[in-house]
């Protein structure tokens, strides 16, 4: 449990400090962190050559705009 909580601090810690780099949301930081994740995790999966990522969706999962909002 307690090595949980010091990566949960660990992360924010690391968010907070690129938010004040960068200039950039810590929402959006976060949802970049989890999207790379999943994308790291796929590509040393079974699945590496047959999975297609859409480019769409990762803008509209980053930004958070969604269909029909333009």
């Amino acid at each position: 449990m307690k090595n949980d909580i010091d990566r949960i601090n660990s992360l924010r810690d690391k968010l907070k400090s690129k938010h004040i780099e960068t200039g950039i949301s810590t929402n959006v930081l976060l949802k970049k962190y989890f999207i790379d994740g999943f994308i790291y995790l796929i590509s040393k999966s079974e699945y590496n050559n047959i999975f297609i990522w859409k480019g769409g969706f990762i803008l509209s999962a980053i930004t958070g705009i969604q269909k029909g909002q333009l």
